[in-house]
């Protein structure tokens, strides 16, 4: 499959919309309505094609426009017909307010609802390929006991397993933001904890209200294991429009941290009662030097330069005169195996070394022009810490390298699922137990292996996270439900089992209102297929050659005359396509 020269996020970037200076802490509401934005952003991509910025056609799944189009789906029908953005803090505050004034209801509205999955990985009836459990951001490692790790979701708060992720709890439902982008734990005080709120990489930069989690509500810190959390004094309203990309501890004086966001770099020299502003320019990451804590790393100015601090955190200098090769979010690492050079990732996937502490960088592989990859979206590096010759790099697929990066091997992609492992990384960690023991978070959940990536296998069982577009009922057996979940495909619930359906992002989904082994299901852009099983398997496409929908395109079958289904598509293709006996015929 072909993937994009120019990704979308770079078109973002045309608009010159993105501001590298200080942003205030009270951010405007946008000048422009969503109509507004979304015409200037496809006005882009048009000019994009005809100046041959785009030159090749995009994927069918998981490109650029793929994000886009989520936000186009999420953001219409909420704002109006004005186009007002609505503010980010909308939800939160509609369900605080709504339990301050029903107190009283609280123990009787929690024991009216029971989670029913899905709880694990599943796969299809025959079990043939797996999906995943929904979207993780980050990883954390307990430091003394290698049983115990914490993850943070897009929106399904903090996760927590104290039996190297046979089980899992959720740790508090009530979090200010239910998304969460990293987690830092103190490694003389493990019980001390900081997770950073938001969900960074699904809130695209440049755009203040291109978002599709939660905006930050700052720092937050658990004293106790991750029982309970308190806000620290770095702290964000949602209406603010910030984002957290980076937060890290001080190995040695563990009452100091760094955190980078849309904003700056910010440092705590009292575990985050207090906070400094070093930086005002955006901050994608940190790295502390794993064998010299008084060297560390930042990439700033949105990507373009590297700091460094020989001072533990206390003042960063900007070490390369030139620019970094490519554009967008960047990754930086340093192994323990040789700390005098650092890698940096950026952009579409492309990597480059410094062999002199980051003054200058040469190209080592520009990974993105032979793999898929989705801009800033999925964006993962990481170094063995006893082997210099390798590297991973997780983009659509995972690749890896075992010559210094200059040949990479897909382990897994989307086109291979080998042992489940699902596809867009977002972080990838080394065991600090076992350096042949490797950590994934992707758009699938939370994978281990113990081979240096060469088989893996999920550590997602227990963990409800899940994402759906839609969900359906059957009329005939209520406990019969298809749900179209993103990233993750359509689902079926009989009831007692999940099986996943067609490997895609999950849409629109029915039963038959006379016949429950009649049912459909879709995925983006008004693909339905059919199913005359029950939905175990849908064998037949019925969406005919040329018709093209909208992201979410609906489909809604006659409860009258059930032979009869209709499918709207786009204003720009066929309106509306008429389907007798479940086979789909253009107007007439």
């Amino acid at each position: 499959m072909k993937n994009l020269i120019l990704s979308f996020i770079t078109l973002l970037l045309l608009l010159a919309i993105r501001n590298t200076e200080a942003q205030s802490l009270n951010a405007p509401k946008p000048e422009k309505n969503f109509f507004q934005m979304r015409d200037e952003i496809l006005k882009q991509v048009e000019k994009g094609k005809e100046e041959n910025f785009i030159n090749e056609e995009e994927r069918e799944k998981d490109n650029a426009m793929t994000k886009f189009k989520r936000w186009e789906h999420f953001m219409l029908p909420r704002v109006g017909p004005a186009g007002t953005f609505f503010e980010p803090d909308a939800v939160y505050n509609s369900y605080t307010n709504y339990y301050s004034n029903h107190t009283q209801n609280k123990s009787l509205f929690s024991n009216t609802w029971q989670a029913i999955g899905p709880f694990s990985d599943f796969g299809d009836v025959t079990q043939s390929y797996k999906l995943g459990i929904g979207r993780m951001n980050c990883i954390a490692q307990h430091p003394l006991d290698s049983n115990i790790l914490f993850v943070g979701t897009m929106g399904g708060g903090i996760w927590k397993t104290t039996d190297a992720g046979l089980t899992w709890t959720c740790l508090d439902n009530n979090l200010p933001s239910m998304s969460i982008s990293d987690i830092a734990i103190n490694p003389l005080h493990p019980d001390s904890i900081y997770a950073a709120t938001g969900d960074a990489i699904g809130n695209y930069f440049g755009l203040s209200d291109y978002h599709q989690g939660h905006y930050s509500c700052g720092i937050i810190l658990s004293t106790d294991g991750g029982t309970t959390w308190s806000q620290t004094g770095f702290n964000y309203q949602q209406v603010e429009r910030q984002n957290i990309y980076r937060l890290v501890i001080d190995p040695v004086q563990t009452s100091n941290l760094l955190a980078g966001g849309d904003s700056g770099l910010y440092r705590s020299t009292d575990a985050g009662a207090t906070w400094t502003q070093l930086d005002t320019t955006r901050i994608y990451d940190i790295q502390i030097n794993p064998l010299d804590a008084s060297k560390y790393y930042a990439i700033v100015n949105s990507g373009f330069k590297l700091k460094r601090s020989y001072d533990g955190g206390a003042t960063f200098n900007i070490t390369n005169t030139s620019n970094f090769f490519g554009n967008g979010m960047a990754r930086v690492r340093v192994s323990a195996a040789d700390t005098s050079k650092i890698f940096v990732v950026r952009g579409s996937g492309v990597l480059v070394r410094s062999i002199n502490g980051g003054q200058t960088f040469q190209l080592v592989n520009n990974v993105g022009t032979l793999f898929n990859h989705q801009g800033d979206y999925d964006k993962a590096l990481v170094l063995s810490p006893v082997d210099t010759n390798l590297i991973l790099i997780g983009l659509v697929p995972l690749v890896k390298s075992v010559n210094k990066g200059l040949n990479f091997a897909v382990i897994d992609s989307m086109d291979s699922y080998n042992n489940g492992l699902h596809v867009d990384f977002h972080e990838l960690e080394f065991s600090i137990f076992n350096s042949n023991t490797l950590y994934a978070v992707n758009d699938g959940g939370v994978y281990v292996s113990h081979d240096i990536g060469e088989t893996w296998t999920s550590l997602n069982n227990g963990m409800n996270v899940t994402q759906y577009y839609k969900l359906s009922s059957s009329n005939l057996n209520p406990e019969m439900i298809l749900a179209g979940a993103q990233d993750n495909g359509p689902h079926l619930f009989n009831g007692q089992n999940w099986n996943v359906l067609i490997y895609a992002d999950g849409m629109d989904c029915s039963f038959d209102k006379a016949d429950e082994n009649t049912a459909y299901a879709s995925i983006q852009n008004g693909f339905v297929y059919k199913s005359i099983d029950g939905g175990i398997t849908y064998p037949n496409l019925i969406t005919p050659a040329g018709f093209y929908g909208d992201w979410e395109t609906p489909h809604l079958a006659n409860p009258i005359n059930t032979n009869t289904l209709y499918l709207a598509g786009i204003k720009s293709m066929n309106p509306l396509l008429k389907a007798i006996h479940g086979k789909l015929f253009l107007p007439y």
